[in-house]
């Protein structure tokens, strides 16, 4: 029987670590840093997706912002 899985977020920079609920909880914060970035409001330009079924923390997906005003 599988649990329920865990989000996170690993923010490049600060070099952190954000919890999500879920899936759509961690793409709709991704969403909003990028939309800070682009908007010149925020300074997180990589974002690397996480996600623990049960096995330990694996890459689901590795995020990089466009540069501004490309």
């Amino acid at each position: 029987m599988s649990g329920r899985k865990k989000w996170r977020l690993r923010l490049i920079p600060p070099f952190r670590n954000v919890s999500a609920s879920s899936k759509v909880d961690a793409y709709r914060t991704v969403e909003g840093y990028r939309q800070d970035y682009a908007l010149g409001l925020g300074y997180v330009h990589r974002i690397i997706v996480e996600v623990d079924e049960g096995h330990g923390w694996r890459l689901y997906e590795h995020v990089v912002f466009p540069e501004r005003g490309a």
